[in-house]
């Protein structure tokens, strides 16, 4: 109730601190020695695209340069068995083991397996907080090598928890530009975002964030013209709202 609590006070500027803080909470209710988050949207039919990928805990070594090339294969496209398996249930709260997303022989071939030998890491536990069909946040909890497999107990637990963190996920993908009719951020843009959600004047975000002000006047066009609203007042609604970008008459 703590982390619910503390997930939905947080200040704008404040959500990727606030992420990380969640997603170390429930690591600990877990028992999990590392974990992550990762912000990902449909492209166009079953093909999803990674957009943010962020890790905590123990600082995660590959052993050999072939460790490294499979973390990028894993990153680059979402395409293993047991990634598709939980991606159909896209739109709903859930979490899933690594035993309901893989069978036996899947497992024995996955990539997901010969990451988990680089890294010497134990097993994972996924929960996936659903911010549309389109657009998901999924927490990855790792068990160091050796330790027992994540149980139903667990399971549960996460799974219980994602709703309470449906409105911190909409907000981190609000951030990025990654909800429905918007377009993505880049991270200069991002941090412009968060100085229009304060009291800063542009003039004073330009200082604040050592840009030119004529710099900083394209990026604020560029974040109004991306998150599809047309004043700095739109833009704070449309984030207290949590949700969707404003609908207008005659279309976004």
């Amino acid at each position: 109730m703590a982390l619910w609590h503390f997930a939905d006070s947080g200040a704008a500027s404040a959500i990727d601190a606030t992420c990380r803080a969640v997603c170390e909470g429930l690591a600990a209710l877990v028992a999990a020695e590392c974990s992550s988050f990762l912000l990902a949207r449909r492209q166009r039919g079953d093909d999803w695209k990674p957009l943010r990928i962020v890790r905590f805990g123990r600082e995660v070594e590959l052993r050999t340069r072939a460790g490294d090339a499979l973390l990028r294969k894993f990153e680059d496209g979402l395409t293993e068995p047991g990634t598709r398996r939980i991606l159909e249930a896209a739109g709903q709260h859930r979490a899933a083991a690594r035993t309901d997303l893989y069978t036996p022989e899947e497992w024995g071939r996955s990539h997901a397996r010969a990451l988990k030998e680089a890294t010497q890491l134990g097993d994972r536990l996924v929960g996936v907080c659903s911010v549309s069909r389109d657009v998901e946040v999924f927490f990855l909890f790792d068990r160091a090598m050796g330790a027992a497999d994540f149980g139903a107990v667990d399971r549960a637990t996460i799974a219980n928890a994602m709703p309470g963190f449906a409105r911190m996920c909409r907000w981190f993908a609000l951030s990025h530009g990654a909800s429905e009719g918007c377009q993505l951020l880049a991270p200069s843009e991002r941090k412009v975002l968060f100085e229009l959600l304060g009291p800063s004047s542009e003039k004073a975000l330009a200082s604040r964030l050592s840009f030119r002000p004529s710099y900083a006047h394209q990026l604020v066009v560029n974040v109004y013209r991306k998150m599809a609203v047309q004043s700095r007042a739109e833009l704070s609604a449309l984030w207290l709202a949590g949700a969707q970008p404003l609908r207008r008459a005659g279309g976004w």
